[in-house]
């Protein structure tokens, strides 16, 4: 489709002196101030580095990041009169009494940082900041008679005896005016003459420049425009020079490349293009005010304009005009048609028509005709359906055909098709007779002549088809809660139902509706209001949002804020653009294909503890913040720098350390967390804006301390103590065991010095005793009190040897068991094996030890007094953890039903002591064999503990 002026930024061209008004108008919105201490006077606006807005007020200055606002006061609420953002990022500000820049505190609140903190009283010599501009690494603030500038870390000042005009950025470098000497160039070391300067006019105060590059435009209140260049001042003869002088020029801004806007005091807002022509005033029909202090134009194309009154955003990037009320075009439209190079729009109040070649067509009204109800086209001639009758539209001429309330009218295949005064009716092109065909008093949604006949539709009845025989037959297609399909329409020939829950298409051999879509399977069972098509392009409604299908592709974020809470009646299409006929206007697309392009940036805009515990207000650069557990709930606010609709962004966070994955999108610009673990976080957010693109991500890290109980010192402090209860517990086991083996020392030294040492005594003396002088029971006795005293100091010994603590380990278990075995063989002429493997290392208590003794005592002493065999085989080792003694002789052994000693009973009491398994194999003349098994680890005997 070939479209006019697709390469001009604002979509239009030169108007003319006449009818600038009646031009396609961009969508301009109040920006709300929530902040109450920001007085409605605005005096300065401008954007910095980070995409944050700054507005200067009569009481102080507000930021505005999209969401919320911000407000610093200056000293004594002084007005900020001008504000610059620097080549280098910083914001600069002049005030009424003073001047500096906007830093942060140390919460990150945005502050003003003066640059001469000694002079911030009323009535201080540095006077009114009236304009502030940069040269190089060098910042000027102008006031009447005196220019500051930055010089390194300290300020330094010119001054002119002369009053002094505003600083002008112009082709010959920085300039101001002094009155009486003309244009001259502002230097550290002084003023400098320039160019054809001396020939301003003496009394002239220029406050307005756009630099051009070879010529720079000047505006003045005395002869409102004029070009600057090497010769001179040349005056201007124009509509837009004679505009400024009755409306005087205070403040200005480039929009693009090719065009300038100009904030007026009494005008408006007028926007001028390189040649110096007017292009369009945005005058109190659309501002609430035509007092304009500044304008500031931003990356988005965005105008701002700060009035007397508020804030205004102008949105001259987007490729959308508006015609209404505003530019001549009366009452709500309710149909649109182009024919040839004509686009009808018709309303409530009349009808209009565009040039549809032209780059910046404004309405014309068509006189005559009043309510119009729709219109139809082929070639270059349309008709229109009136309250007042139907009508021929060809160029510029209207010719009435029919009389009477005509609501509807369809091109056919050689005639008119309509409804007049509640009845369908057929007609020539031309006019003539008219053919009534049959009653139809109901409310028509739609009217379409097809070669299957004449479609009707409403409501009530759905979609009815009147066919050629004269039949009809009713497609009432409704799903249960639903208006049914309330919009038909022909897409490339093929007739389309859209309704509640989705399309159908028409099949004439089946004489029905089908499910299909045509915008692709992705939306056939999508609710769409209406549906039209403009060449190879479709464009359908739904959820009040315009979507367009080009070549298959579906495209809504260019179109996301077209038709938002409005019904598109119809659209048309045309060499300069797509026209869509609403309930608030007719709208304009100049460049369906022009996608906003703006890599913005994502910010947060505050964080706390809680709700209310500010720790970062959003402004500077955010540090790496560390919390004690105790204020481990935060709150994050988060802002996206783009402003053409706040209201539709969108954004999705992600904290690292604690989350998986980002989350889903949303238009909540808030997250809290409560009760987060201890830790390193890192919350990140990232901006999505109305037409889908996403901005720069942003993150601030943090760190939860842990608890108190939970710090190294205080694991410090818990291993000390755990040390200091181990070492107690040591000293204490340390000392139980050094008094148990001193009381084991004494009693075995107190046992083998007296009781033995007796009993020695004892046996000694009756072995002194000659038997012969005793008789023979004597005698007898004698020898029982010598046999009795040696087995009681035998068994002594054994005590003493197993509470001696320096026998407490295996090797010496297993060494007194090798001796008493070989002497015990030995003496008694006994042969035998032998095998004793001792454990290495390792210490079995005394009472174990005790047992385990005995019990090898027993088991060998029967085999050899009482066995009677020749041979006795022993073997005490230890095998997977476990002891094991096997004792074996070849003696006349027993049966062990018929025993009733002590001697077995004995072994079996010790073994079970000890958690021994015990096996005995014997019998009477087949030997003896026990076999022992046991852990070598005591079993804990509560008994015995």
């Amino acid at each position: 489709m070939n479209r006019c002026g697709r390469a001009l930024l604002l979509g239009f061209l030169l108007a003319g002196a006449q009818g600038v008004s009646a031009q396609g108008l961009p969508v301009i919105r109040t920006v709300e101030v929530t902040e109450p201490r920001l007085f409605r006077q605005f005096w300065s606006v401008a954007r910095d580095t980070s995409g944050l807005m700054v507005v200067g007020s009569s009481t102080g200055f507000g930021i505005y990041d999209g969401q919320r606002w911000s407000y610093a006061t200056i000293t004594g609420d002084e007005a900020v009169r001008a504000l610059v953002t620097g080549p280098d990022g910083t914001l600069w500000y002049g005030a009424t009494h003073h001047f500096g820049r906007i830093g942060a505190d140390s919460l990150g609140r945005p502050v003003p940082k003066p640059l001469l903190p000694d002079l911030l009283w009323h009535g201080n010599p540095v006077g009114d900041i009236s304009s502030i501009a940069s040269d190089g690494p060098t910042t000027w603030f102008q006031t009447r008679n005196r220019l500051y500038h930055t010089l390194g870390d300290s300020v330094a000042a010119l001054a002119s005896a002369e009053r002094m005009g505003l600083l002008l950025q112009t082709h010959a470098g920085l300039v101001v005016h002094r009155v009486g000497i003309g244009l001259q160039r502002v230097a550290p070391d002084g003023f400098r003459p320039v160019p054809g300067g001396a020939s301003a006019d003496q009394t002239e105060v220029f406050t307005v420049a756009w630099n051009r590059g070879d010529f720079t435009w000047l505006f003045s209140r005395q002869r409102g425009m004029v070009r600057f260049d090497a010769d001179g001042l040349t005056p201007t003869a124009s509509q837009m020079a004679d505009s400024l002088r009755k409306h005087p020029a205070y403040r200005g801004t480039p929009v693009g490349d090719r065009h300038f806007a100009i904030a007026t005091l009494s005008g408006g807002v007028f926007i001028m293009d390189a040649e110096g022509r007017m292009i369009l005033n945005l005058r109190d029909d659309l501002l609430p005010t035509n007092a304009i202090y500044n304008v500031h134009h931003d990356a988005e194309g965005l105008l701002w304009i700060a009035t007397d009154n508020g804030i205004l955003v102008a949105d001259l990037g987007y490729a959308l005009r508006m015609y209404d009320s505003r530019n001549g075009l009366l009452g709500a439209p309710t149909s649109m048609v182009r024919a040839g190079n004509q686009v009808y729009a018709g309303t409530t109040a009349g009808l209009y028509r565009f040039d549809a070649m032209s780059p910046s067509p404004r309405p014309e009204a068509v006189p005559g005709i009043g309510r119009v109800y729709r219109l139809d086209a082929r070639g270059d001639t349309a008709w229109a359906a009136t309250a007042g009758g139907a009508y021929r539209l060809v160029g510029t001429t209207a010719t009435r055909l029919t009389d009477g309330d005509v609501r509807w009218i369809r091109v056919a295949a050689a005639d008119l098709v309509g409804i007049r005064n509640s009845m369908l009716f057929r007609m020539p092109f031309e006019g003539g007779r008219i053919q009534t065909l049959r009653e139809w008093p109901q409310p028509t949604q739609n009217l379409l002549v097809r070669p299957e006949g004449i479609w009707l539709n409403s409501v009530s009845t759905g979609p009815i088809l009147l066919k050629p025989d004269g039949s009809q037959k009713s497609y009432g297609i409704r799903a249960p809660g639903t208006s049914g399909y309330h919009e038909i329409n022909v897409l490339s020939d093929t007739l389309w139902m859209a309704g509640a829950f989705g399309f159908r298409r028409y099949q004439a051999r089946l004489d029905s509706f089908v499910h299909g879509s045509p915008f692709g399977t992705a939306v056939d069972t999508v609710s769409a209001s209406v549906f039209f098509e403009c060449g190879n392009e479709r464009w359908y409604r739904r959820n009040q949002r315009l979507i367009r299908q080009v070549g298959g592709e579906l495209v809504t974020t260019p179109y996301a804020r077209i038709g938002a809470g409005e019904s598109v009646q119809e659209l048309a299409c045309a060499p300069n653009g797509v026209w869509m006929a609403m309930f608030g206007g007719v709208y304009q697309i100049t460049d369906p294909d022009r996608h906003p392009e703006l890599l913005f940036n994502t910010r947060i805009t505050r964080l706390s503890v809680g709700p209310d515990s500010l720790i970062w207000g959003g402004y500077g650069t955010p540090g790496t913040y560390v919390f004690p557990y105790r204020d481990n709930g935060l709150r994050f606010e988060y802002a996206a720098a783009t402003y053409a609709d706040p209201a539709g962004t969108r954004y999705r966070y992600h904290l690292e350390g604690f989350e998986p994955d980002w989350s889903g999108w949303s238009a909540e610009s808030r997250k809290d967390y409560t009760n987060l673990p201890e830790g390193s976080y890192r919350f990140r957010v990232q901006a999505m804006d109305v037409y889908g693109r996403t901005g720069r991500e942003t993150s601030v890290a943090f760190i939860i301390k842990p608890p108190w109980h939970r710090t190294w010192w205080a694991y410090t402090l818990y291993a000390i103590g755990i040390g200091i209860l181990l070492w107690g517990i040591y000293t204490i086991r340390v000392r139980r065991l050094m008094r148990e083996y001193n009381l084991r020392n004494r009693i075995a030294l107190d046992l083998h010095d007296e009781v033995s040492a007796t009993l020695s005594s004892i046996g000694y003396f009756a072995q002194a005793i000659p038997p012969d002088n005793l008789g023979t029971d004597g005698g007898k006795y004698l020898g029982l009190i010598s046999e009795s005293a040696g087995d009681a100091k035998e068994k002594i010994t054994d005590i003493v040897w197993a509470i001696t603590p320096e026998n407490d380990d295996w090797e010496a278990l297993f060494a007194k068991c090798r001796r008493y075995a070989d002497d015990l063989l030995e003496s008694n002429r006994l042969q035998g094996a032998l095998v004793f493997e001792p454990r290495p290392g390792g210490k079995p208590d005394m009472l174990r030890r005790q047992h385990i003794w005995l019990m090898f005592k027993e088991l060998l002493t029967n085999s050899v007094r009482h066995a009677g065999g020749t041979r006795v085989d022993i073997s005490l080792r230890e095998t997977d953890g476990r002891l094991e003694l096997d004792v074996r002789d070849d003696g006349c052994g027993f049966d062990p039903e018929s025993v009733h000693g002590n001697g077995v009973r004995n072994i079996r009491k010790r073994a079970e002591e000890l958690g021994a398994d015990v096996f005995l194999t014997t019998a009477p003349g087949r030997g003896t064999h026990w076999r022992i098994r046991m852990t070598m680890q005591a079993r804990r005997n509560p008994l015995t503990s």
